[in-house]
């Protein structure tokens, strides 16, 4: 996460900032924020992001699909309670877990990362612990805020 990264210097050519670098450099495209973010819900976006990315997602990763998928993203994390923030970590922990089988310590790292944000993440919303009543965990939507997902774009095509 590089805060602030579409923010740059303005010249004669316009602004300078990191995005267009790499625009420049050839990437299609580029997604950068306008304003510092949270880690956590910055987190959970961008993994979110490239989860609507991934073959079998909602996407195929075509050109001009990132802003989609950005979009699909941010989407998903103003609406999410921590029910379902909980729920998709488990999907994303069960597939983890599976490729593990493959790639050995790496999936341990991945649960340990996993667990740690789902400590996180009952913290950031106030509640006592990860065994909250499910009714109270549906009925939160911690990253409701625009100040959570707004300030993320993406440019290029």
């Amino acid at each position: 996460n590089a805060c602030v990264s579409q923010l740059g210097a303005a010249g004669a050519e316009g602004t300078l900032a990191l995005p267009r670098a790499f625009l420049l450099a050839g990437s299609e495209s580029v997604v950068a924020t306008l304003a510092p973010l949270y880690d956590l819900p910055a987190a959970l976006l961008m993994a979110r992001v490239y989860w609507e990315l991934l073959p079998g997602g909602t996407s195929t990763w075509r050109p001009g699909e990132v802003a989609g998928a950005l979009l699909r993203a941010q989407l998903w994390l103003r609406e999410a309670t921590i029910g379902a923030l909980a729920a998709w970590m488990r999907e994303v922990e069960a597939i983890v877990a599976a490729m593990g089988a493959m790639t050995g310590a790496v999936a341990t790292l991945d649960h340990l990362r996993a667990s740690r944000l789902r400590v996180q993440l009952v913290e950031f919303a106030g509640l006592d612990s990860w065994e909250t009543p499910p009714e109270e965990l549906d009925r939160t939507v911690p990253f409701a805020h625009p100040r959570f997902w707004a300030p993320v774009v993406a440019l290029g095509v």
